[in-house]
């Protein structure tokens, strides 16, 4: 068996196979890892909440202000043409415009949720749901708040970098979570043996050596995250692009206009990419480490995720959220 067939996986036997529960000093204080990850995790709910209401205060009684109009390609048929082509193309407005301070404020009090969840579920009642599924490795509450806030995420980045194509703007939120989907499955066929000492299908076989079973083994688990690596190129292609292509189009156009385009739209792309990009860490190095290790990947990705929204966030409010309207800030 190379699988759990079940994604809710069964809980493990004592609290002696587990690190969560065993006694460690920190700063001269005795405690356990578990009540480490539940303060960290009531610090990130504290923190992503005091975003949410500085950004409500910001942009209270904005409204419509905050729209950004997202338009879309109109085909005509004209059977009268004679260059060749028989479509009048333009761009128009969806009459859909999307809120900057909605998107902000979105991906922040996701967050928020997630963690609250997180500091509920940490109480001892709610164990199975929560810990015994972190000792086995299995952390379906994280890719279950990524899938949501990450698409949310590039999105506002998509948009304060110019992009207003209504096909575009799909295209990128679709392609972010299919990226979460695939570091999702990648848990899904990850499976620690009973010990947690080693992942099932580490055995050798057919006459292979522990290490080249092992990583074999590893290569295989890495594989849907391998896969995932590809729709998130192509989102921020995609993205960095659109950016670049407008950069070059005012530059032609209106230089004094190029001139004056706002400096932090390039911090809000190139920085955001980078710290996006460091997500791929975690998974990469605990999935060849022995599963009971696994659960430090929550302080990690928690902090990711803490570091990339505050990062967003900022450049967000600063640039955007404190302006009279989007116009002005972009």
């Amino acid at each position: 068996m190379y699988y759990q067939a079940i994604p809710i996986r069964a809980k493990v036997e004592s609290d002696e196979k587990s690190l969560l529960y065993k006694d460690i000093e920190v700063c001269g204080i005795k405690t356990t890892r578990a009540r480490l990850i539940w303060l960290f995790n009531l610090f990130c709910f504290a923190a992503h909440i005091i975003w949410v209401v500085v950004c409500v205060l910001a942009a209270r009684g904005k409204g419509g202000k905050m729209n950004i109009d997202i338009f879309r390609p109109r085909n005509v048929w004209n059977s009268t043409d004679d260059s060749g082509d028989s479509y009048d193309i333009d761009f128009v407005d969806n009459n859909m415009p999307i809120r900057i301070d909605v998107v902000t404020i979105g991906f922040f009090a996701l967050s928020a949720l997630a963690h609250l969840g997180a500091v509920i579920a940490g109480l001892r009642q709610f164990r199975y749901f929560y810990w015994d599924q972190m000792d086995r490795a299995f952390f379906w509450w994280r890719w279950l708040e990524y899938s949501l806030s990450a698409p949310v995420m590039i999105l506002g980045i998509a948009l304060v970098c110019g992009t207003r194509d209504q096909a575009t703007l799909a295209s990128v939120v679709v392609l972010m979570w299919t990226t979460i989907a695939m570091g999702f499955l990648t848990e899904i066929v990850s499976t620690p043996s009973d010990d947690l000492e080693s992942w099932i299908g580490d055995a050798p076989r057919n006459g292979q050596t522990k290490r080249e079973a092992r990583q074999l083994n590893y290569f295989r688990r890495m594989l849907p995250h391998v896969v995932g690596i590809f729709p998130y190129m192509a989102a921020w292609s995609m993205i960095l692009y659109n950016f670049m292509q407008n950069l070059d189009d005012t530059r032609e156009t209106n230089k004094e206009a190029y001139e004056k385009m706002p400096r932090w739209v390039y911090a809000v792309i190139f920085g955001s990419f980078a710290i996006f990009t460091l997500f791929v860490y975690p998974q990469i190095y605990y999935q060849w480490q022995k599963p009971k290790y696994y659960y430090q990947t929550e302080f990690h990705y928690c902090f990711l995720s803490l570091l990339a929204k505050s990062y967003l966030g900022m450049l967000l409010y600063v640039n955007v959220l404190r302006k009279a309207s989007v116009d002005e800030a972009l």
